[in-house]
């Protein structure tokens, strides 16, 4: 077996992982923006300005739901 073929079998199968399991539940979910991320929106405006910005979770929700 070639080392890449040993290191692909010990990654999650993500899709099942996140079909089959809350995100909120995951070590790397965080209900807030990252500190630097929530500065740097703030200093451009971007939220103020009314542009749309979606969150890694709120982008893997929207693909549950297809």
């Amino acid at each position: 077996m070639s080392e890449s073929e040993s290191t692909r079998k010990d990654f999650p199968d993500w899709e099942n992982l996140y079909k089959s399991q809350s995100v909120e539940t995951m070590p790397w979910y965080n209900e807030r923006f990252d500190s630097d991320l929530e500065r740097e929106l703030d200093q451009r405006k971007i939220i103020a300005n009314g542009k749309k910005f979606l969150t890694l979770v709120q982008v893997l929700q929207l693909k549950l739901y297809g």
